[in-house]
């Protein structure tokens, strides 16, 4: 998994803000058994381009608490949704402990598409609804891998 760093300098500056807004306002994960907050994951959105080829964002997902995810769904800036992330395609990370899996998708840049806020929600089964941003500026894009 690779994240900018420019990215990761806005998503520890944000501290992973969540969206407070209705019943998506939650802002730490509590999985069952534990007492301590800690974040639910890690959303990023990328435009990327290949040398000759067309923009395409690279949204990325990645999570120790992949056993309690239902659902992702990520929104543009108007809110309309994008996509809903897989939650059965992902890539296993267990370099250290706990494991981490991240779900990563890829999507050609669409001609309406506009800089600003994206956001994903995301459920878990016990029903319970998170919100993740990312700021994305469109004139800008990365050499993704």
């Amino acid at each position: 998994m690779k994240i900018s760093m420019s990215n990761l300098k806005k998503l520890l500056m944000l501290g992973f803000v969540c969206l407070p807004m209705s019943s998506w306002a939650q802002a730490a994960f509590n999985p069952a058994g534990t007492t301590e907050l800690s974040n639910i994951g890690d959303f990023t959105v990328d435009v990327c381009q290949q040398a000759g080829a067309a923009s395409y964002f690279q949204i990325q997902f990645s999570s120790e608490h992949y056993a309690h995810i239902n659902s992702m769904q990520v929104y543009a800036p108007d809110q309309s949704l994008i996509m809903a992330l897989n939650t059965s395609d992902y890539k296993q990370v267990d370099t250290s402990a706990p494991s981490v899996r991240t779900y990563t998708q890829l999507m050609s840049v669409p001609a309406y598409a506009q800089s600003g806020t994206y956001s994903m929600q995301l459920k878990t089964w016990d029903g319970k609804t998170y919100a993740l941003q990312d700021q994305v500026d469109i004139s800008v894009t990365n050499t993704c891998n």
